[in-house]
């Protein structure tokens, strides 16, 4: 004769809940994945765009040759005054071409960049021709996970893009 034993109910209990605590730390982990992934996609996208706009205003210097000067700029400088040069009607001098020139591109760091801003600097090079260096600088913001700071806080992290091209 059988005898039926009667000390393994639960047990089925048992192996759900443990499969489902390692279900919920394997989902866990994989929107923590998720989570650092879009910020890494963020932070590469701010640097593209830094560097598009750093390939902007080189190609607007090699342009306007005669005015190279006049692109010089420093990260505390304003904007400089300047007229209006866009559509086909429009009439600048090179010098008010510049003028526009550098305050719109530092006008589109501050629109597309977090906390952005733009320098030149010009210096002499080989033969006379100008070396130009643009610098672009904004606000970088990652979650550190586990850091001295505390759990999941964010950080902001000052990042520049360095651009040199001589003209």
């Amino acid at each position: 004769m059988l005898k039926r034993v009667r000390d393994q109910k639960g047990v089925g209990l048992i192996e759900v809940l443990a499969s489902m605590l390692i279900l919920g730390v394997g989902v866990l982990g994989m929107l923590s994945v998720q989570t650092r992934s879009v910020q890494f996609n963020k932070s590469a996208m701010f640097e593209s765009q830094a560097i598009v706009l750093a390939g902007d205003i080189m190609d607007r210097v090699r342009a306007n040759v005669r005015e190279t000067r006049r692109y010089t700029i420093d990260f505390n400088e304003p904007n400089p005054n300047y007229v209006t040069c866009d559509g086909g009607s429009a009439e600048c001098a090179p010098h008010q071409l510049a003028d526009y020139d550098v305050a719109t591109w530092r006008t589109e760091i501050a629109a597309i960049l977090p906390d952005g801003n733009g320098e030149i600097t010009m210096l002499d090079g080989e033969g006379g021709a100008p070396i130009f260096t643009v610098i672009i600088r904004y606000r970088d913001e990652r979650v550190e996970s586990g850091s001295a700071r505390g759990q999941g806080e964010s950080t902001f992290h000052s990042k520049q893009v360095v651009s040199r091209t001589s003209i």
